[in-house]
């Protein structure tokens, strides 16, 4: 009588291992991978954040100047780089009798080093726009994610007529992709405040 006998099949542990790993392994990536795009976006919300305090302090630092409005456009720059050292205002009007546009200038210093403190790998501009009634500011700063760019469309154009937008990460790369920017404009208007029966105003 002939008896069959089965053969052992030996391997399929292993394999079935490897695979479980592998699969685990996928997984892992994939979440850590949604985890960085989450974290990406919380700071480049943050900054966004951080952008629209640092606009809305120059605007309160520009109308609280009794001769703020009058002089905005000491408060224009170029583009400034925020990696660099800011340059250093001519007076310290912290111990001198300032005059206006010397004002101007030393608050303009105390904001853009405050700027650099809550960007520091960031760039910025003020631009007086076409119509000379606002301010346009636009800060820029670098994204963790090598796309970049997530308002690289936002622009506006100035009182020279020169478009100013968003700078790419790098200046010399056609191709490079644009830094995040965030683009807001600071009402000129005049500011008046009533104490007692005497109106109080920002020269226009």
């Amino acid at each position: 009588m002939h008896i069959k006998t089965s053969r052992k099949q030996n391997g399929f542990t292993l394999i079935e291992s490897l695979i479980a790993i592998l699969l685990t392994a996928l997984g892992i990536l994939g979440i850590l991978g949604v985890q960085m795009r989450t974290l990406a976006n919380t700071q480049d919300t943050m900054r966004r954040t951080q952008s629209i305090r640092l606009i809305e302090d120059l605007s309160e630092r520009i109308k609280n100047q009794t001769s703020g409005i009058a002089n905005a456009s000491q408060y224009t720059t170029s583009w400034v780089d925020l990696t660099q050292s800011i340059t250093t205002p001519s007076a310290d009007c912290t111990t001198t009798n300032c005059t206006a546009v010397q004002l101007a200038d030393f608050d303009k210093n105390i904001w853009l080093n405050s700027v650099k403190n809550s960007l520091p790998l960031g760039k910025v501009r003020v631009f007086a726009t076409a119509d000379g009634k606002s301010l346009g500011v636009m800060l820029a700063w670098r994204s963790n994610e090598s796309s970049a760019g997530t308002m690289a469309a936002a622009q506006a154009v100035d009182a020279s007529g020169a478009t100013v937008q968003c700078p790419k990460l790098n200046a010399n790369d056609d191709n490079s992709p644009n830094m995040s920017c965030h683009l807001q404009f600071i009402s000129l208007e005049e500011r008046c405040q009533t104490i007692g029966s005497t109106a109080y105003c920002a020269s226009n």
